[in-house]
């Protein structure tokens, strides 16, 4: 229970990863606020369906899981994308959705939280 009455925050947590991470920090005790597109079927206290290129959304999240849990301990910036394919052929759609979410996003989750775990 090294995690007990630590809340954390995973994003991406609809997939493999993120599921597997959700389990292992509640198997340790933590609360868990869950963030995704669809996040429907994640077992977490709380979860917040939501897109990672919506600033807004990356910028209120942190205080929207501090609002609904009392707190925020640990950020899990696990959501990413890849898109396939030779890079000569990646549109700029491509290239802005893969910094927004792998790059910004996390940014602005980390801006965002700091003053809520200082």
């Amino acid at each position: 229970m090294r995690f007990q009455g630590k809340t954390i925050l995973v994003t991406g947590a609809a997939g493999g990863i993120g599921r597997n991470i959700t389990t292992a920090f509640e198997a340790e005790g933590a609360r868990i606020a869950v963030t995704d597109l669809d996040t429907q079927g994640i077992k977490a206290e709380v979860a917040f369906d939501g897109d990672l290129t919506n600033r807004a959304f990356c910028d209120s999240l942190p205080k929207m899981v501090k609002d609904k849990l009392g707190s925020l301990d640990i950020v899990i910036n696990n959501a990413g994308i890849i898109t396939r394919g030779p890079l000569p052929e990646a549109s700029d759609n491509d290239i802005a959705l893969s910094l927004a979410v792998n790059v910004e996003a996390p940014l602005r989750l980390c801006r965002a939280s700091i003053p809520i775990m200082a």
